[in-house]
């Protein structure tokens, strides 16, 4: 079985490794390396608390997977399962915080309620005198993603028949029994195409006259933060109301801020996150105003209804999407089910809620904007 995978970060790359494992002939393609577009900007927390209660299994299940992938390509060293720390101040970020720990409980999660003063003394570079309710999830954590996507191909291509190839495509065919590649070498044709594009999805869907996905492009702002001499950074990924940190991959912090509400011009809403961060950071980090920032934007792939979309996308089932916002807590387990289901041809139940075509935009009033495929494919 010969098969081609569009795109190289954390979901591409996971299947390619498992199909590779499988016995499949697999070809990547990518414009940059490994890991380098939407999964190394990232904020890479391996995350189920506050998601939708309908998906906390597959999410609970695909943080425990990240363990098995690190352990069996030998990436031990870029996963840091030490917990979360969820903190939120009074009023209606107390209650949800509350809310979302009863729904993870149900599942099996040991978290557990902490003191704002317990907080501090785990994590003193954060100012937790203004925190209401505290949650430590002892399951969750986070990965340096770009080094995971890295390992997965570098050992895909080393030990089975999976070839990585630095390639700009510029659309694609389908055809009954199989599909082609429109590259900018020719065009090369496969039993089947996996389309890990992220954000380009609807841009090579559309190539083929499918019609898109409802799929938008959502940036929003990071900050690398560079301790003050003297200061500590954290050990693990904290989130305090809107506010999200965690330990930089080359040291500091690394932070992020939750989405702005509202369907507003995307400049607009870039900077009242911008100014979101600042606000939030200047409340919970200690000595936030001496620290060096250098600011990145990552571009979020976001499913409409925020569920992953991950499945054939004809009837044929030569195209097959998977696309998802969270992709670094699922891309492993997500790349393990895409590759059984694909080789053995049968269908995983995991997957069965977050099939692609219950988001087919049929209207013709859908325009929702998708980047030309040079931005990450």
């Amino acid at each position: 079985m010969k098969i081609g995978v569009v795109g190289a970060g954390i979901v591409g790359s996971s299947i390619a490794y498992h199909l590779g494992k499988a016995g499949a002939r697999v070809t990547v393609f990518d414009i940059g390396e490994p890991g380098n577009g939407v999964s190394s900007t990232s904020f890479a927390c391996l995350n189920a608390f506050g998601q939708a209660e309908a998906d906390l299994p597959f999410r609970l299940d695909a943080i425990k997977y990240h363990s098995v992938i690190a352990r069996d390509v030998g990436s031990e060293r870029h996963l840091h399962t030490t917990g979360t720390l969820r903190l939120a101040s009074l009023g209606n970020a107390a209650e949800k915080l509350e809310q979302n720990a009863k729904a993870l409980s149900k599942y099996g999660s040991q978290l557990e309620f902490i003191s704002a003063a317990a907080a501090g003394r785990l994590e003193p570079s954060i100012g937790t005198g203004s925190a209401a309710e505290v949650v430590f999830v002892p399951e969750e954590g986070w990965v340096n993603a770009g080094a995971l996507c890295q390992a997965l191909i570098e050992l895909s291509t080393k030990r089975f028949a999976v070839r990585y190839r630095r390639e700009r495509v510029q659309g694609l065919e389908s055809l009954q029994s199989t599909a082609r590649l429109r590259l900018t070498t020719g065009i090369e044709e496969f039993d089947s195409l996996v389309l890990a594009a992220g954000n380009d999805t609807n841009a090579l869907l559309t190539s083929a006259g499918f019609m898109p996905l409802r799929l938008t492009a959502a940036p929003g702002p990071l900050v690398d933060l560079t301790c003050s001499l003297g200061s500590q950074g954290v050990r693990r990924a904290i989130y305090a109301d809107k506010l999200h940190i965690r330990p930089g991959d080359h040291g500091g912090f690394l932070a992020g801020v939750a989405a702005a509400a509202g369907d507003g011009p995307e400049h607009e809403r870039m900077e009242e996150e911008r100014r979101s961060l600042i606000s939030s950071a200047s409340q919970w980090i200690m000595n936030f105003a001496e620290m060096g920032q250098r600011w990145a934007v990552g571009v979020r792939p976001m499913p409409a209804d925020g569920r992953p979309m991950i499945g054939p996308i004809d009837e044929d089932r030569t195209v097959y999407v998977a696309v998802m916002h969270g992709g670094i807590t699922l891309g492993p387990l997500a790349g393990r089910l895409v590759a059984t289901e694909i080789v053995q041809e049968n269908e995983a139940v995991e997957l069965g809620a977050y099939r692609p075509r219950r988001s087919i935009a049929q209207d013709a009033d859908w325009r929702e904007p998708t980047l030309p495929p040079d931005r990450s494919t």
